[in-house]
């Protein structure tokens, strides 16, 4: 009877936490334990697992129990009281996996396959039991009457040991998957939270197997990619790979093609055949293993990596890359995100740090994680995994001073991530939040990288991994190099595995002539890239004045000169001078006796180098030619005149002027201070050869007076300060006013001014000025009325009563009032109602004058704004008939005195007293 491996399974239960790490701890093999806990693989101590088989522990990595296939062991390795007797087996490639019931936070389901070499294959050899993390005072157990159910198949035939799980579309229910034998096709049944589907999906095979009564025919893996779209499956005895299509919502795989790894080996074995297979943690490589291979025999134990981002099976062959040696059995991607495998009966495994990576990138390590002392011992395979949420960290690049790029494998997609790449001398620098981000380390060593993926609902996953930063070369060429012109200089690096210049050389040093940024790249032994740049200058030349006087030549001769120029730099600073036959001509800054020719200005620095500086043109300025005469006039008397003549010769201070007569002046043709008169002006060179030139115009210097000026003003009215001056005044250039030694202004007219003297100042652009006085006067602006009112009485002993009052009486200071009346008709018995304001009024009272005086002056000017009473008269009729009571205004008798002297033209009115004969 055939026999092959068939599986069982079992419901387990878990605790709900923030953290995904129901999976880091692995017990397989012979007594081996590890946990992932830290981010990396580390020893626990020995379980008591005798066979390859599958674990589960609580979101934040405790353990709650594993099993071998054949009994179930609690925290405590002890076998729990229901959990022995599965009908799993110890020889299978997929023989158990543990899975969490959706929706539960205490059940899980223990899925077994039955070893078919056995006999007696219970069922279809597929079965699971349900455990329930209550039980047995909190350790767990079996639920009694729910151990070792079958499970019936949707058409005849077993289970064969290929068993994988994969979250459903929902994320919440779970398909489980196996592969039937004898035939062609896969099951896929749903475990949602009310169970496990009682009716299998059947997907069609590309692969028949043949009841043939090999055992071989039973051996292989099944598996999924981790984003569940994509779904491969090995066979040991065909050495063939299936690759197809998975879909998460309906559980159906739909096959694309078959294809087959290179399965040669030199080995006395001969050809081996693919058995176990896993997917990179971003789904686009497949990474498979072959059947056969112990620590005693490795060299045919290969790994194979496949690019399976594209579904083509020629493009898929074509990208095999053989990965290494010494994994045998299956491949199980950790917690991680690393890809891990073994060889049987070793006591280490073997890893691939970066499985997203093509090519050597994936960096395959051979037997470089310790499984711990004592009796443990690899076997087949390692435990399967099955996350609701995970998250890898991937990432490339690893030497200081270089990005490293983080680029993390997530599913789902999350809402948010937190980086930490456990560098705390970075600062703010060692966190993000970003998805694909990056982080440079300045200091080798390892570093805990930690990555936080949070998903709605307050879901979170934790992942941690040591990366190991390595030292950055650093060829150290220098900084700047300064070189003299026309030399060179060397540069050379440290020793390193390869060399690349800006030049384009590979070699260790370089030699070069000219100025530039030179750079080298190197690459140490470790793989890391390092860069310097130095910079190439010339020694700075020295650096010569601005104030270079090049005299020509005159009238064919030899009388040219260079001179003034000095130089600053590293002394001592050495001159040469050569002409345009390159012959010497002077050895000095200053030179003469030049003809016509180029000279080259050449120095030599304290350091040696020679530097050309500049060209000279020495020309022959011809006869001697007067370009301009200008003059100024004197002004003010000043004897401040001038003349400036310029010469078109160019000869500079090598030329004469005259402007008397016999007398040459070396003043460059600039004469001052002159008092007005005529002038003859004259240029001739300084030397044998008479060249000379005479203006041809006389030059007559006049002297200009000082600006004239009309003065006007305009007076103030009453005492409103506004009044004005007005300077009307012709003179040379722009002229400036002053008033009152006051605010200089570029016009004469001022205004807000009050009545009085004002000295003024007008001067000129020559600075002559002109001075005078003017004066603003003052009018009155209102009219002061004096007013006596009417009365009319009855000839009786009744009294007339005459007011007196006054209209526009502004700023007033003293007054005096006279007031004649007819005594034949009235006489005054006196005065009342004075006005309280003028306190100090005096009024006197002449009968035999026929007069009323009034006088007042006040300590300060008293304004009344309305028509005011002063006093009223009262008089008593003598007889019938009419009398004025008028203002006697002869000189001195009746006046009025303001602010500003007196107050002119008041207006005066006169009052009427009507006596009238009793009724």
């Amino acid at each position: 009877m055939l026999r092959c491996a068939l599986f069982v399974g079992l419901i387990v239960i878990s605790t709900i936490s923030k953290a995904q790490k129901e999976y880091s701890n692995w017990y397989f093999g012979r007594h081996c334990a590890l946990s992932f806990n830290n981010g990396y693989p580390e020893p626990l101590p020995e379980g008591s697992n005798i066979h390859d088989g599958a674990s589960i522990s609580d979101s934040l990595g405790n353990l709650f129990f594993y099993t071998d296939g054949e009994v179930v062991y609690d925290r405590l390795n002890r076998p729990t009281p229901n959990g022995m007797g599965l009908f799993g087996t110890h020889i299978a490639t997929q023989g158990n996996i543990i899975v969490k019931l959706p929706l539960s936070d205490h059940l899980y389901y223990l899925f077994n396959v039955f070893n078919l070499a056995s006999g007696n294959i219970p069922g279809t050899g597929l079965s699971y039991s349900v455990f329930d993390i209550r039980l047995n005072n909190g350790y767990g157990d079996i639920i009694e009457e729910q151990k070792n159910i079958p499970v019936d198949l949707p058409l005849s035939g077993y289970a064969l040991a290929q068993i994988t799980a994969v979250r459903h579309k929902n994320n919440r229910d779970i398909w489980i998957i196996t592969r039937n034998y004898p035939g062609n096709n896969f099951y896929s049944f749903l475990l949602s939270p009310e169970g496990l589907s009682t009716v299998g999906k059947i997907s069609q095979s590309l692969i028949n197997l043949a009841n043939n009564n090999s055992t071989e025919e039973c051996y292989g893996e099944v598996n999924i990619s981790p984003d569940g779209t994509k779904l491969a499956a090995t066979y040991l005895n065909s050495k063939h790979v299936e690759y197809g299509n998975f879909n998460t919502e309906t559980g159906k795989y739909y096959p694309l093609f078959i294809f087959q790894p290179d399965t040669t080996c030199g080995s006395p074995f001969g050809v081996r055949a693919p058995t176990g297979l896993e997917f990179s943690p971003d789904s686009k490589l497949l990474y498979l293993c072959h059947g056969y291979g112990s620590i005693n025999f490795s060299e045919c134990s290969k790994i194979h990596q496949f690019d399976v981002s594209v579904a083509d099976s020629a493009i898929v062959k074509q990208s095999e890359y053989i990965v290494g040696v010494g994994i045998s059995g299956g491949l199980q991607t950790g917690p991680d995100g690393k890809i891990y495998g073994g060889l049987f009966d070793d006591n280490m495994l073997t890893v691939i740090h970066n499985p997203n990576q093509k090519g050597p990138l994936c960096n395959y390590s051979f037997r470089s994680v310790p499984l711990g002392n004592g009796n443990r011992k690899y076997s087949w395979r390692l435990p399967q995994m099955l996350q609701k949420y995970f998250s890898y960290i991937n990432y490339t690049a690893e030497c200081i001073n270089q990005s490293t790029l983080f680029n993390p494998n997530i599913y789902p997609a999350p809402d948010s991530v937190y980086w930490n790449f456990g560098d705390a001398s970075s600062g703010v620098n060692d966190t993000s939040t970003l998805l694909n981000t990056s982080h440079v380390y300045h200091t080798p060593g390892d570093y805990s990288v930690s990555l936080i993926s949070y998903w709605p609902g307050g879901r979170s996953d934790t992942s941690v991994k040591v990366i190991s930063v390595l030292p950055a070369p650093f060829p150290n060429i220098g900084d700047t190099a300064f070189i003299c012109k026309g030399d060179s200089v060397a540069f050379e690096s440290d020793i390193f595995e390869s060399y690349l210049w800006s030049s384009g050389d590979t070699i260790i040093s370089i030699t070069v002539a000219d100025t530039g940024t030179y750079w080298i790249e190197v690459i140490n032994s470790f793989g890391c890239t390092g860069r310097d740049s130095v910079r190439v200058d010339y020694y700075p030349a020295p650096v010569v004045s601005d104030s270079v006087l090049i005299s020509p030549t005159a009238c064919g001769g030899s009388t040219g000169a260079i001179r003034g120029i000095t130089a600053t730099g590293v002394e001592p600073i050495s001159v040469r001078w050569l002409n345009s036959y390159g012959s010497l001509v002077g050895t000095t800054f200053d030179i003469s006796g030049l003809p016509v020719d180029w000279y080259s200005l050449w120095l030599t620095d304290g350091r040696g180098c020679t530097n050309f500086i500049e060209k000279y043109y020495i020309r022959d300025a011809g006869n001697v030619l007067i370009d301009t005469a200008l003059f100024t006039n004197s002004y003010c008397g000043n004897n401040n005149g001038s003349i400036t003549v310029k010469a078109i010769t160019g000869l500079g201070d090598r030329l004469e002027y005259s402007i008397n007569p016999g007398e040459w002046l070396s003043n460059e043709g600039n004469f001052t201070n002159l008092e007005p008169g005529e002038y003859i002006v004259k240029v001739r060179v300084i030397d044998s050869t008479g060249c000379q030139a005479v203006w041809p115009d006389q030059i007559t210097i006049s002297n200009e007076p000082g600006p004239v000026v009309d003065a006007s003003a305009e007076p103030e009215t009453d005492n409103n300060q506004d009044g004005t001056v007005t300077l009307n005044a012709t003179g040379f250039g722009t002229l400036t006013y002053i008033l009152e030694n006051g605010i200089p202004q570029n016009n004469g007219y001022f205004i807000g001014l009050a009545a009085g003297d004002y000295n003024y100042k007008v001067i000129d652009e020559n600075g002559c000025s002109t001075e005078g006085t003017v004066t603003v006067g003052h009018i009155q602006g209102f009219t002061l009325s004096a007013i006596v009112g009417n009365d009319t009485i009855c000839l009786s002993p009744q009294t007339l009563t005459m007011p007196v009052l006054v209209e526009n009486f502004k700023g007033v200071k003293a007054f005096k009032m006279t007031l004649s009346y007819d005594a034949t008709k009235v006489s005054c018995e006196g005065y009342m109602s004075m006005n309280d304001t003028l306190d100090s009024m005096h009024i006197e009272v002449f009968p035999a004058l026929e007069r009323v005086v009034a006088q007042w002056t006040g300590s300060s000017p008293v304004t009344f704004a309305e028509t005011e009473l002063l006093f009223e008269l009262v008089f008593a009729a003598n007889e019938t008939g009419s009398s004025q009571l008028a203002w006697d205004l002869a000189l001195g008798l009746t006046w009025f005195e303001g602010e500003n002297g007196p107050i002119e033209d008041p207006n005066f009115k006169i009052g009427e007293m009507q006596v009238n004969e009793p009724a």
